[in-house]
């Protein structure tokens, strides 16, 4: 009987571990678009730099390769959800290197983002910027254009100062003639100079084994939660709104699109981008993202809501569709 006891006190224990990391996740995914805004770092596939103002800016190392494993799954699951990103001599997640120069006839896309750019949780053929540029060769046979190239500056983690540092950095010296950027519910309340600050440490426990999933999510919801109580919305958005207006100013001749799915609800920072769109010939705001990629089948196992290789093939056709049927390329 004691023994009886003990198991089922054994069982509602785990039972109520899950419920815990279902709850939390459950009420990120409400604010944040979930589990798939979290990407703990490692610290020892990146070089950080503080050469700007920036004290945590940092990049994957050039031409490695990196392994990522779905840190919210099970050991088993684990094994099933284990990627290899190659990263390219500028410090890419691609398959290619790019020369700096842009070839006659050549119509180029950099991709700007987070860890749903970057394709984190797939092989680098596999996310969205690779499979349009595949789309856009393969469908598309114009006298103007002899070749589409689409360049990758996505990583994971980043908040908007971080993307448009990257751009800044490595994207504007391609001369692209079109800029994306995949933006989801929760990207303006990132402030990754407080943030990284405080996340950096537990990234290391949460790596190192020191740290529970429970616990991890627990303080990372914390921390943010923190972050946006002491900017307040009215700072918060003024800081990202400035950030945003020096990308428009290293654009040059190039467009930028903000590409979200119609779901895209928080009035705020839809009215962010708005600003930027009616103050802007170049700047546009697209909601043509098919809203199925938040479909179980789109997204990656084990609660975890990063597009998975399906999920990337919806994001990817949605947005050739979109340039397509838009006119945002110009194919004679």
């Amino acid at each position: 009987m004691k023994l009886k006891s003990i198991f089922i006190l054994l069982i509602l224990t785990v039972l109520f571990e899950i419920g815990v990391i279902t709850y939390l996740t459950t009420t990120i995914h409400k604010k944040v678009l979930g589990v798939s805004s979290i990407t703990p770092l490692n610290r020892d596939d990146l070089v950080f730099s503080n050469e700007g103002e920036l004290k945590y800016f940092y990049e994957p190392e050039s031409n490695t390769k990196i392994e990522n494993i779905l840190y919210w799954a099970s050991k088993s699951e684990q094994v099933d959800i284990k990627t290899v990103n190659t990263i390219n001599s500028d410090s890419l997640n691609e398959r290619y290197d790019y020369p700096t120069e842009k070839p006659k006839d050549t119509f180029r896309i950099i991709t700007l983002g987070d860890s749903h750019t970057y394709g984190v949780y797939v092989n680098t053929k596999d996310n969205y910027p690779e499979k349009l540029e595949d789309l856009l060769n393969n469908n598309l046979k114009c006298q103007n254009i002899k070749k589409f190239e689409v360049i990758n500056l996505g990583e994971s983690g980043y908040d908007i100062k971080y993307t448009v540092e990257r751009y800044k950095k490595r994207g504007q010296k391609y001369n692209p003639d079109l800029v994306l950027w995949l933006i989801k519910s929760g990207d303006l309340s990132k402030i990754n100079e407080i943030f990284k600050e405080r996340m950096l440490n537990f990234d290391r426990q949460f790596k190192e084994n020191l740290l529970d999933k429970t616990n991890y999510v627990r303080i990372f919801q914390e921390i943010r939660e923190q972050t946006e109580k002491e900017m307040g919305d009215e700072k918060m958005f003024e800081y990202q709104l400035k950030a945003l207006k020096d990308l428009e100013q290293h654009l040059d001749s190039s467009k930028l699109i903000f590409m979200a799915s119609p779901n895209y609800t928080m009035p705020k920072e839809k009215n962010i981008f708005e600003q930027l769109v009616n103050g802007s010939n170049n700047v546009f705001l697209s909601l043509n993202i098919d809203p199925a990629i938040t479909n179980e089948d789109n997204i990656v196992k084990a609660g975890d809501l990063h597009p998975n290789k399906k999920g990337y093939k919806l994001i990817s056709q949605s947005i050739f569709n979109y340039l397509v049927k838009s006119g945002q390329i110009s194919c004679k």
